[in-house]
């Protein structure tokens, strides 16, 4: 292309850079034909840069609308894949409008009236229920369809999330009709295809039917929880029949929940071999349920088995860790972390640790727990706290330790929190009056108790040792031996009594064999080691007490007896200079210990003297 610029006939090559440049030239020059030029070139540019403009934006657009597009499909792929994932997991129990007369339903007993009264009781009894087992669902399927058309199908989505639930899950869907009969009405029940149960008479106890049915539903829906039921309503005996049957009809999974609670029932009559038997069964069953690990640490330590329970403790946590989040009760399962992981610090004499743990979750709990309470007095007072842990005894509403429960006795658990506390003061005519109150009402509760409790753990664990070794101390040794002489040989805390009782009466040969025995039934605990320093001391054998405190302090580094003791031997070796030490590592376990406080200030006084 030529361009033209001036009348003189001047022609320019089409190159933009200098036709622009002779523009430029002739323009300072005053030429017409340069301006109009340069005009020109402008308006090319424009245009240019508008065409440039418009095509960054249509491809801005066309990569908005890409990604809208892309994000609307992930959007549809997430949802039908929550979809099919919720139906492949759904698995409670679906309730349908039940079918009724018109005569019935024109006086306000129709089907879905009677379906709601069938939910509203079978959620009563479940939110009653107090079971470590996560309870099933239990909903109804009118009235929250999702009225969402597909197009060109004449199928709701409502409808195919209801296919769904139907093909992928495990939902029960319970049905029924309500009829008359001569004698009134009858109301049949039956899960899908399963023959129905009816349940018949006159309308004005329609309620009773009701109930009866929901009954029904629960005990097939919920078999365990259904078990559970009967218990908290004192028909033990019916709910034992139910585990049974269970045990024998119900799938895997079903046996293993059956067999874990029969052991739970027979270990509170006092049948430990029984329960050890079926929590084993039920271990084999299902060993990624936590549950009947649980119970085996509790019968070991009913028998007075510290190592075992201590082990089962342990394997409990870790399974309750890896188990199925759905098969356990959140609530439950965070009530028994704190509660094991309490008796791990317990059994290293770690008190202030459990106590810490029992008040956050009281605290985070924001209720009550009078079972964490109880432990958190007993634990101060074995922290050699008993103002501390009488105040917390107070400050428990006295009706809650009145009211029942399958496995203790609230009161009588009051009474071990002040014996503990009386024997921290030394006071041990309380002390003994303490423990035998706390026996006496665990056997009364025994013996009204339908044969779901027994004061064995009390006779042999909680008081009944104690309670030897306070008549001991009172002077009354031939009370305390008749207690020991019907407690069992292989109990840990029995064998520690009858050495602290032997020790009392002057037997060390004796006491020690006792305390022998003792650490070879429980080698990981220190508390035996810390008795066996404590007699060895009392007899003025320093560095004998010292070998045996350095055993506890290994085995419960932050248990203050044995680190107290310890510097109490330093002190007897004057060397009360290296007892400071002790007597700090020990206040930090135990900061109220006024004996601690008292030997702390005769050590510092001791040695400022020998500076």
């Amino acid at each position: 292309m030529v361009r033209r610029l001036g009348g003189d006939g001047l022609k320019l090559e089409d190159d933009d850079g200098m036709a622009e440049e002779l523009a430029l030239e002739k323009l300072g020059a005053g030429d017409e034909a340069a301006t109009e030029f340069l005009k020109a070139r402008t308006r090319v540019l424009d245009a240019e840069w508008e065409r440039l403009h418009l095509s960054h934006f249509r491809e801005w657009m066309y990569t908005a609308l890409e990604l809208v597009i892309g994000l609307i499909l992930f959007l549809v792929f997430a949802a039908i894949a929550s979809a099919v994932y919720e139906a492949g997991r759904a698995d409670g129990l679906v309730i349908e409008a039940f079918s009724a007369p018109p005569d019935l339903a024109a006086k306000g007993l129709g089907g879905q009236v009677l379906a709601s009264k069938l939910l509203d009781r079978l959620n009563a009894m479940q939110n009653a229920t107090k079971s470590s087992r996560a309870p099933s669902s239990f909903s109804h399927d009118w009235g929250d369809d999702i009225k969402v058309a597909i197009p060109d199908t004449g199928v709701s989505l409502g409808e195919v999330i209801r296919y769904l639930h139907n093909w992928l899950g495990h939902e029960v869907h319970l049905s029924g009709e309500l009829y008359e009969t001569a004698q009134g009405v009858a109301l049949t029940v039956r899960l899908d295809s399963e023959p129905g149960e009816t349940f018949s008479g006159p309308v004005s106890d329609l309620d009773a039917i009701v109930q009866r049915a929901a009954e029904a539903v629960f005990r097939r829906a919920e078999t365990y929880r259904y078990s559970v039921f009967l218990e908290d309503h004192g028909r033990a005996r019916e709910a034992e029949q139910v585990l049974k049957q269970l045990s024998l009809t119900g799938s895997l999974k079903e046996r293993a929940w059956a067999d874990h609670g029969l052991a739970l029932d027979w270990g509170l009559e006092g049948r430990l071999d029984d329960a050890e038997r079926a929590d084993l069964r039920a271990h084999a069953e299902n060993p990624d349920l936590p549950n009947p690990v649980a119970g085996l640490a509790w019968l070991e330590g009913i028998r007075g088995h510290e190592e075992k329970a201590l082990a089962n403790a342990k394997a409990f946590l870790t399974a309750l860790d890896r188990a199925d989040a759905r098969e356990i009760s959140p609530e439950i399962a965070r009530f028994q972390r704190v509660s094991y992981r309490a008796t791990l610090a317990e059994e290293e004499g770690d008190y202030r640790a459990a106590i810490s743990g029992l008040d956050a979750y009281i605290a985070a709990s924001n209720a009550a727990s009078t079972d964490f309470s109880l432990e958190a007095a007993t634990d101060a007072a074995l922290a050699h706290d008993p103002a501390g842990a009488r105040d917390r005894l107070y400050r428990l509403d006295p009706d809650q330790l009145k009211q029942p429960k399958p496995d203790g006795v609230p009161a009588a658990d009051a009474m071990l929190v002040k014996g503990q506390a009386a024997m921290a003061e030394q006071d041990w005519g309380s002390a003994a009056r303490a423990f035998g109150q706390a026996l006496a009402l665990a056997h009364a509760r025994a013996a009204t108790s339908d044969g779901l409790f027994g004061d064995l753990y009390y006779r042999r664990i909680l008081a009944g040792p104690f309670l030897a070794y306070a008549d001991a101390m009172n002077g009354e040794t031939a009370k305390a031996d008749a207690i020991l002489k019907a407690m069992p040989g292989d109990c840990y805390i029995c064998s520690r009594m009858r050495g602290r009782v032997a020790a009392r009466e002057g037997r060390m040969d004796a006491a020690a064999w006792w305390f022998a025995r003792a650490t070879e039934q429980a080698p990981s605990l220190p508390f035996a080691y810390a008795d066996w320093g404590a007699m060895l001391l009392a007899r003025g054998d320093a560095d004998g007490a010292i070998a045996k405190l350095k055993l506890a302090a290994a085995k419960g580094p932050r248990y203050a007896d044995a680190l107290e003791m310890w510097g109490e031997a330093l002190m007897m070796k004057n060397r009360s200079d290296l007892a400071l030490a002790k007597f700090e590592e020990a206040s930090r376990s135990a900061p109220n210990w006024r004996r601690l406080r008292a030997k702390w200030d005769q050590a510092r006084a001791y040695a400022k003297a020998a500076r």
